[in-house]
């Protein structure tokens, strides 16, 4: 046989090979190609706790709200800017960035009786899971 058909055919063999595996496993290649995917907050997996839910204002208690950074694939996200809005009360520090556990932690504060709602943002994504803290 000739020596140009057989590595035609070669090449033509190998291409569709290549190709046929691209075309079967693209989600697998592009999640590999997609690095920001992993990186990238999800405002459903992201939670947020408080603990105590009822605080007494004549008592000077502060309520600590816990975020817990979270990928799509529930994965901890370090080095996020966490912060938390609410419509009553002091929260401190104003913002934080995530540990390596995906952890940031705040305390709030008020000295208005009344419930105190609380959303975070995680690197400018509003995470869909509020909370509440009453104060007495």
């Amino acid at each position: 046989m000739d020596k140009k058909f057989l590595i035609l055919a070669g090449a033509f063999f190998l291409f569709s090979i290549f190709f046929s595996f691209a075309l079967f496993f693209q989600d697998q290649l592009l999640s590999l190609t997609r690095a920001e995917k992993y990186y990238t907050p999800s405002a459903e997996k992201t939670i947020v706790t408080a603990y105590p839910v009822k605080i007494k204002i004549a008592d000077n208690q502060k309520a600590r709200i816990d975020v817990f950074v979270r990928n799509e694939n529930d994965i901890p996200l370090k080095d996020k800017r966490v912060l938390i809005q609410t419509n009553l009360g002091t929260v401190s520090p104003s913002f934080i960035i995530s540990d390596e556990n995906g952890r940031a932690s705040f305390y709030i504060t008020s000295n208005q009786p009344g419930v105190a709602n609380i959303t975070a943002v995680v690197d400018n994504i509003q995470i869909q899971k509020k909370i509440s803290v009453k104060f007495e």
